[in-house]
Formats: C-alpha cells, sequence, structure tokens
C-alpha cells in the first residue's frame, strides 16, 4: 500500500480541531477548559467522555477508550487508519496521495466508497431529463430541490443491472457490491441485478455524514414492496441509527427534544416546514441502541407514529426502550389516516406544532390503549395495566418526575396513589433497575504519570531530566520508552506535540493510557514565566520518585551488608556497600 508521508499526517492533524471533529458526531457541551458528552462507547448516565482542546485528544473515564481525532473516527466509523486519514484530509481540503492501494487498508473502506458511488449514480439518475416521472413525483409530494439536494435524494432507474454497469466502470467488483447491499445474486442461473430499480432513493448516513446503506420507495402502481431498504452490511446496522440524523442531529441538540417518526417522507416534510428537530426510524421498530443514541442529544422526545394500529403498537413498543435511556417520553396523536407527511401537507405547520406541544404522557397514552383493546372493569385487567405501568415508571430517574406519572396513574386507573407507589417500591425490590456498569478503575495518579505530563508541557527540560530518570532505572519500562521517543521527537522537531506524540504508538493499549494520563492531568497557562515553577516541580516529582524506588532497595542492601558481616565475608560486603554507596549517590544527585 502506498505509504502516505508522515508530514502529511501531522500537517492533516494539525488542521483537524478534535472538538469540532468530535461536536459532528457528538453533543459537546463546554465545562471549564474541556468539553463532555456521553461516550458512545459504552451504556452511560453521567458524561465520562471528555475532549481537551488544548491537548487536541479525547478520553473516556469510564470506559477507558482515547486518542486523537484518527483514533476517533477509527473507532466510532470503524475504518482504517488511512481511510480517517483520508476524511480529516477532505474536510481541511489538504490534497495527499491518492493510488487504489490506499482503499485496501481496512474492513470496511470500500464499501463507504461502494455506497458513495451508488448515492451518485442515483442523484444524477434523479437529475436526468428522461426521469421526468421521479421529478414529478418529489414536486406532488412537496419537496424542494434545495431538501433534495440536502437529504442526497436520488432515482434508481427502471433497469435490472443500470447500476452494475455504471460501478463496473468504476472498477469494483460484483462480490463488493453484493457485500454493500446494492446488487442481489440470480436465484437461478449466474450473475446479479440491482437491488434498487424504479425508485425514490433516500440515502442513509453515518453521523458524521457518510453514505452507508439506503432506502427505496416503489413508483409502481402495485409494487410488491413499496418500501425496500439496504440489508445489514458491515457498515450498516437498521437497529443503531436514524433516517435523517446526520442532517438533524444539531437541531435536536439545540431544542434539547426530538420528534420521532416512521417513515422518510415523515421525517423529510416536517422538516422542510420547520421542524428541524426531527428524526426516523424507517422502517425498523425502536430499539435500546437508538434510544441510547437518541438520549446523548435529548432529553425528551414527542413519538409521532402512524395512527394505525400497527403505528400505536409500535409506540407502545418504543416507550419501554426510550425510558430505560433516560428519556421523557410522550406521544402525539394523529387523526386517522394521517401520517405526519399528510398532515402537514393537509392542514400545515402551525396545527402539527400544536399537535406536538399538545402531546400526552406516556401513562395516559397507554391508559388510553388499553381502554380500546381490553375491559378495564374487570379488576384482572385493570391490575395487569397498573402493573405493567409501575414496570415502567420506576425506569423514570427523575424522583419528580415519577412521583407525577404515580399520580396520574392512579387518577386514570381510579386506584389509591398510595397503591401505585407500593407496587413501584415493590417493584424496586423485586427487580431493581440495573445501575450502569462501572468503568475502569483508573490507575492511582502516579510521580511517574506527572513527570510524564510536565515533560510533555516542558519538553525542553527533557535534556536535564531524562538522564537522571536513567540512573538506577528509576524510570519504569513505560515510562522509559515514552521519553526515549520524545527526547527523538524533540532533538528533530524542537516541540512536543500530545495529539502527534500518541502516533508513535501503533498499540491500541499504550495509545489509551497515555490519552487518559493527558486527559486527566491539569494544564492552564504555558507561559515561560512557570517555566521556573515547572522546574521545581520536576525536582520534587523526581525526589519522590527517589523515595518510592530508591529506598527500599538501599534498605534491603542495608539488611544485606549486616548479614554479610556477621557472615565474616568482606568481599560480599565491600560489593554491597559500593552498590549502596552509588545509590545514596543517584539519591542525593551527586552522582557525576
Amino acid at each position: 500500500m502506498a505509504q502516505i508521508p508522515e508530514h502529511i499526517i501531522d500537517e492533516i492533524r494539525q488542521a483537524s480541531d478534535v472538538v469540532d471533529i468530535v461536536g459532528q458526531y457528538l453533543p459537546l457541551k463546554k465545562m471549564g477548559n474541556t468539553y463532555k458528552t456521553l461516550c458512545p462507547f459504552h451504556q452511560e448516565k453521567t458524561p465520562s467522555f471528555n475532549v481537551n482542546p488544548q491537548k487536541q485528544i479525547w478520553h473516556c473515564f469510564g470506559c477507558g477508550k482515547g486518542g486523537n481525532v484518527y483514533t476517533f473516527l477509527m473507532e466510532y466509523d470503524k475504518v482504517s487508519f488511512v481511510e480517517a486519514v483520508r476524511t480529516l484530509a477532505q474536510k481541511a481540503g489538504i490534497k495527499i496521495p491518492e493510488t487504489r492501494a490506499d482503499f485496501k487498508d481496512g474492513q470496511h473502506d470500500l464499501l463507504y466508497q461502494a455506497n458513495e458511488l451508488a448515492a451518485r449514480f442515483f442523484s444524477d439518475n434523479l437529475a436526468d431529463p428522461k426521469n421526468t416521472s421521479a421529478r414529478e413525483y418529489l414536486e406532488k409530494r412537496g419537496i424542494t430541490k434545495e431538501t433534495q439536494e440536502l437529504f442526497r435524494l436520488g432515482y434508481a432507474p427502471n433497469e435490472w443491472d443500470g447500476f452494475i454497469k455504471y460501478a463496473g466502470r468504476s472498477g469494483l467488483s460484483l462480490p463488493l457490491l453484493q457485500e454493500s447491499g446494492l446488487i442481489v445474486a440470480r436465484e437461478t442461473g449466474n450473475g446479479f441485478y440491482d437491488r434498487f430499480r424504479h425508485r425514490i432513493i433516500f440515502p442513509f448516513f453515518s453521523l458524521g455524514g457518510r453514505v452507508i446503506g439506503f432506502g427505496g420507495r416503489s413508483l409502481e402502481q402495485s409494487p410488491q414492496a413499496k418500501y425496500l431498504n439496504s440489508p445489514e452490511t458491515p457498515i450498516y446496522h437498521k437497529g443503531r441509527g436514524f433516517y435523517g440524523f446526520s442532517q438533524t442531529k444539531s437541531a435536536v441538540g439545540d431544542a434539547g427534544y426530538a420528534i420521532l417518526v416512521e417513515g422518510n417522507f415523515d421525517l423529510i416534510v416536517p422538516f422542510q416546514a420547520g421542524f428541524k428537530h426531527i428524526l426516523a426510524t424507517a422502517g425498523t421498530a425502536l430499539t435500546p441502541d437508538q434510544a441510547r443514541l437518541l438520549s446523548r442529544y435529548a432529553r425528551r422526545v414527542v413519538v409521532c407514529y402512524d395512527p394505525d394500529n400497527a403505528g400505536q403498537s409500535a409506540t407502545e413498543r418504543a416507550i419501554e426502550p426510550l425510558l430505560e435511556a433516560g428519556l421523557d417520553v410522550k406521544a402525539a396523536l394523529l387523526p386517522p389516516n394521517m401520517d405526519p407527511d399528510a398532515f402537514i401537507r393537509e392542514r400545515g405547520a402551525e396545527e402539527f406544532g400544536a399537535l406536538i406541544k399538545n402531546a400526552i404522557t406516556f401513562v395516559e397514552f397507554l391508559v388510553m390503549r388499553a381502554s380500546l383493546h381490553k375491559d378495564l372493569s374487570q379488576i384482572s385487567e385493570k391490575s395487569r395495566l397498573v402493573n405493567d405501568l409501575a414496570g415502567l415508571m420506576v425506569k423514570v430517574e427523575d424522583t419528580v418526575s415519577r412521583s407525577q406519572y404515580a399520580r396520574e396513574t392512579a387518577d386514570l386507573c381510579g386506584v389509591d396513589e398510595s397503591l401505585v407507589l407500593d407496587l413501584m417500591r415493590k417493584k424496586q425490590g423485586l427487580s431493581p433497575k440495573q445501575a450502569a456498569a462501572p468503568g475502569k478503575e483508573l490507575p492511582q495518579t502516579d510521580w511517574e504519570h506527572e513527570i510524564f505530563v510536565l515533560l510533555v508541557k516542558r519538553p525542553q527540560f527533557l535534556e536535564q531530566f531524562w538522564p537522571q530518570l536513567k540512573e538506577g532505572n528509576l524510570a519504569s519500562d513505560w515510562l522509559g520508552t515514552i521519553l526515549q521517543k520524545m527526547d527523538l521527537i524533540y532533538r528533530e522537531r524542537g516541540t512536543i506535540d500530545p495529539s502527534g506524540l500518541l502516533e508513535q504508538f501503533k498499540d491500541p493499549e499504550q495509545q489509551q493510557r497515555l490519552t487518559m494520563i493527558l486527559a486527566r492531568s491539569r494544564q492552564g497557562e504555558d507561559t515561560m514565566d512557570d517555566a521556573d515553577k515547572d522546574r521545581t516541580v520536576l525536582r520534587d516529582y523526581l525526589k519522590k520518585l527517589k523515595e518510592l524506588k530508591l529506598k527500599p532497595r538501599m534498605k534491603e542492601l542495608q539488611e544485606q551488608i549486616k548479614v554479610s558481616e556477621k557472615a565474616g565475608d568482606q568481599q560480599q560486603v565491600s560489593q554491597l556497600l559500593a552498590q549502596y554507596q552509588e545509590l545514596r549517590q543517584i539519591y542525593a544527585g551527586k552522582k557525576p
């Protein structure tokens, strides 16, 4: 594979602010000199994911993962280092050598390339003058050109192998296209055919804006499948993301709540009408992974699914994972035979806004559903409903909200509030809410960590302190390896970049350990006025390290000297005394 020059890798990293890049994926909140959010790599309720703009690193104090902008993209998008470099280079407008070998480094890189190629193919076909029926269909649905471009809508022509031929001219193999879900193997005989034919195409995006899959709405009069989505692939997982979230996540974060709908048009039409804080499940039942993803951006969610039985049943199923993710859940009630798309087109944005504003609590919704399908005059049915509601209410973290829901349940079901509260306490005792898995305990902050952090800040002190650390094996293996590399880098470049330092260590565990230490360290203004103070602190740290490392060895030598003296072994005594004196000189800082 062609190597990307080291100086270009450095240039791209330095041009890519870690806060900006991570902020494209996660809703960051400024806390002092750093930014925090919920970690995307493990489940948690309290933010422990930290982004440090001074050091250009990120670190999660819960799961221990961390690194720089490259490692974030590699972890989040599951791409290779080369693909991460290419992605950031494109964002920064920096050109790097392009060869076909550059796309073969990671498992997923070619899949992203195939999906991007397909998105361009579909977009070009929508713009093709001969495909007027597709454009007329979107115009009839009220979708503007601007919205089409924002969501990169396209059209799959009514051909069996239109995309196969197009992709073939770009050099992509049939097995790759099959793995990406864009083509399907024929059931009889050999060969493949296009998965999407004569359909309006809705690309699915990762949070970072990369195309990972597609949905297609048939333009046939009586299609076998009105909607068709990409199958599961290594980069597209139906239950992990939302349709449109790449375009709406910032608005959701700003609003603090989201409107959750089912279909692609159910998202696009309200979005176009001004409801930017919206996202869609796009043909899949809501999963716990999706609920946790949403909870990183919003505190409240209004579920606005279709009013038919299937849509309302889906709303019921969505409530539990949303509550478990810590979200306040309400349900908006659409009139019969109207989805959000049709409602806005027929009644307008103002009425849709009122519909969302008047959404009912999940308790009222479930009681309403139960009253429609069950005989609540029967004690057994009412008991089952109250028990089910109690099981959901104990998942609500906020005690005030939980108390209000208990009161609402009592009023709607005609039972004593004390009974509901007792039932909730019983539920908590029998089936306690699982606490978030504790993160790995952070290693005790030791003097080696402090020395490392200060030498990153003041690399000019390496020449003075690195030789002292080598004397008497004061530095452990990990610190010695790091400082040796830092010394070489500083001699060559005259500076130490914390983010760039991580690139010198290919072992993920080493990278995570360094990131953790850097992330935990306190760093104020780096001015030369503080240099003397930092030098004094380093001396104190070095003295402490000597106490920890040398005193036990000196004490052990003293015991060995006593034993040798009692045995009358003067030669051994002399050798031990020489070792002892050498350690004393190192300890006192007097060894030449």
